[in-house]
């Protein structure tokens, strides 16, 4: 039952979760969740609106409990106390806002839309800023999944004249599918990704349409990717894959594709690993090369528990290095690092384990990315305060350790005003989160009155330090409710072939921006948000 400020009862009233929650703790009107993505929010209003928190990131099933006194995730971070006290005034819901302001000025961006919206279709994710910039001349790229079709699409954004909106390249990665199909895709810091198959089903029970999936079968899996440094796409086929079990695919509805739940589906370089099912902990991995050759390899035994034998969760991925397959993993809250190499023929692999930045790695966020060619583990620390705030990265060689540690460009290196980075720059593309005082304001007039949006993750270049600068912006609601809808991405270097994007349904929709970056008072929706203190 919510109550109002007066204490007296009011009726109930379910809403959805805007995020996905792996892990949700409420005491009273306070709450904590855990989206699947390992980022956390809070609520102080019973779940009626969420805000966006720092917390160490969360990977699997993450283990929540809470009570007047602050919350314990997992058995490796306590939280003391309660941060929101209210929820904040946002216009994220699609009605207009009205807002008054601080008296303090910051870099703001002020927006207003131009032309129509665009549907942009089912995606697997509205873009975000590890979806900017990544084809040449494209502002963003986006995955559409349309399960009723049973299609995939690589979608690229491209800016018409000013004024007249955006033009949509749309690149087939799968053009149709029948309903006895499984797809999963992904995009990814490469390009995109997706598979398929067929299942096989039993004859549906009297009074059903549909058979239950046959146990134990073996699948043809068809594998396509898109590069966008090259805009080429691959395929290949891995034959006879099994046993697929029924919980290797998940229904989505009648008269639509199935979802197939791949474990593992990574672009590399000459190719691309695939470990097709997620209910085998022993199911191989597979390396599928640009030229179709397809090379199956037993996957490596990886830890569970920590070199001081506490429980272990790993976020793995699969790189190519030198012609090898190398499975990487970091231990939440990134206290460990793993790396096992295939030997040249792909029958045996070759574990190292690595302790990571001791007593503070919790609150870093690592990431997979490339420097100078070169896959590379980065890591992003924010540190309590900006002038502490340190990026960095190691190669991933066939040795017994790491690289040399690589400077990274981080929030707090932008300073007050961000510096877009124009034109070609060499330095590594790395996706780095907000820190402390390192947000701005994104005001966006023409839409629903005015939105109040709020810098996110940014696509940052440079060597570190202060030599930072800013490719493109995500902006998000600075708190989430479950009527959010509206998100951005901020395109710097050309600040007028902006967009702004709204959620309806199972749909995005896009409509071109034209922003300017100005000093402006601070609006008092964000005074308090998280990433605006000082």
């Amino acid at each position: 039952m919510r109550c109002p400020a007066g204490g007296s009862p009011a009726p109930f009233k379910g809403k959805l979760l805007p995020f996905h929650a792996d892990a949700l703790e409420l005491v009273g009107r306070r709450g904590l969740a855990y989206a699947r993505d390992g980022h956390a929010f809070e609520t102080a209003d019973a779940g009626a609106s969420w805000t966006p928190l720092a917390a160490p990131r969360a990977a699997g099933e993450a283990l929540l409990t809470c009570d007047l006194y602050g919350c314990l995730v997992a058995d490796r971070a306590t939280r003391v106390g309660w941060g929101v006290t209210g929820a904040v005034p946002i216009a994220a819901d699609g009605e207009a806002v009205k807002t008054t302001s601080s008296p303090r000025s910051v870099a703001a961006y002020r927006c207003s839309v131009e032309g129509d919206w665009l549907p942009v279709g089912p995606l697997v994710a509205t873009p975000t800023a590890y979806d900017a910039e990544l084809a040449d001349g494209a502002r963003w790229m986006a995955v559409r999944q349309d399960a009723t079709k049973g299609s995939v699409t690589v979608v690229l954004a491209r800016p018409k004249a000013k004024g007249e909106g955006l033009a949509l390249e749309e690149i087939p990665l799968f053009s149709g599918s029948s309903k006895d199909q499984a797809i999963a895709a992904l995009p990814q810091v490469e390009g995109a990704a997706a598979i398929r198959f067929a299942v096989k089903r039993m004859a549906p029970a009297k009074g059903e349409g549909v058979g239950s999936i046959a146990a134990g079968q073996r699948v043809d899996v068809e594998v396509a990717w898109w590069l966008a440094a090259t805009r080429q796409i691959k395929r290949a086929t891995l034959r006879g894959v099994g046993p697929l079990e029924p919980l290797d695919v998940t229904s989505l509805g009648k008269g639509a594709s199935m979802a197939a739940n791949v474990d593992m589906l990574s672009i590399a370089q000459g190719g691309i690993h695939v470990r097709p099912f997620a209910s085998h902990a022993d199911a191989p991995l597979y390396f599928a090369s640009d030229a179709g050759k397809v090379d199956k390899l037993a996957f490596p035994s990886v830890p569970t528990r920590d070199a001081g034998g506490d429980p272990l969760s790993l976020r793995l991925d699969v790189v190519r290095i030198g012609g090898r397959s190398v499975v990487i993993g970091v231990g939440d809250p990134g206290v460990q690092l793993f790396a096992a190499w295939a030997n040249e023929q792909g029958t045996a692999w070759e574990p190292h384990t690595w302790g990571l930045w001791p007593g503070g790695a919790g609150e870093a966020t690592f990431d997979f990315t490339y420097v100078g060619g070169k896959p590379t583990i980065a890591a992003i620390h924010p540190g309590p305060t900006p002038a502490t705030s340190a990026g960095w990265a190691v190669a991933l060689e066939p040795k017994d350790d790491p690289g040399e540690p690589i400077a990274l460009p981080t929030q707090a290196g932008l300073g007050a005003t961000p510096r877009a980075c124009g034109g070609a720059n060499p330095t590594a593309r790395v996706v780095a989160p907000y820190a402390k005082g390192t947000r701005h304001p994104v005001i966006v007039t023409g839409e629903a009155g005015e939105l109040i949006l709020a810098t996110s993750s940014a696509l940052l270049q440079g060597a570190g330090g202060d030599d930072a600068c800013v490719r493109a912006w995500e902006a998000q609601p600075a708190a989430w409710s479950a009527g959010s809808r509206y998100s951005a991405m901020i395109s710097v270097d050309d600040l007028a072939r902006s967009t702004l994007f709204k959620v309806e349904g199972a749909g995005v929709s896009a409509r071109a921006m034209a922003c300017t970056l100005e000093s402006a008072p601070l609006p008092a929706a964000l005074v308090d948000v998280e990433g605006f203190a000082r």
